[in-house]
């Protein structure tokens, strides 16, 4: 299993408070009926697996001030998993 994020924001004193990012994971397994952990034959009828994920994602938000004391804050999302 291996992820990845990449986050990029604004600074703390920066009036407009954003942050932009990317995330990626990656995952493979596989499953073989005629070893165990022990390294024994199995006496169990089994079958043969395998099974990969990926998936990907990019996100971003910002909050922006506006009036006395008011803010807005608005984000968005996207993923993709195969």
């Amino acid at each position: 299993m291996t992820s990845h994020e990449l986050q990029l924001q604004s600074g703390d004193d920066s009036r407009w408070q954003w942050i932009v990012g990317a995330y990626a994971y990656f995952n493979s397994a596989a499953a073989d009926p005629n070893t165990s952990l022990d390294g024994s034959l199995r006496r169990t009828l089994e079958t043969f697996g395998t099974l990969k994920a990926t998936a990907y994602a990019g996100f971003a938000q910002a909050t922006v001030p506006f009036g006395e004391g008011w803010r807005a804050t608005l984000g968005a999302r996207y993923s993709q998993e195969k």
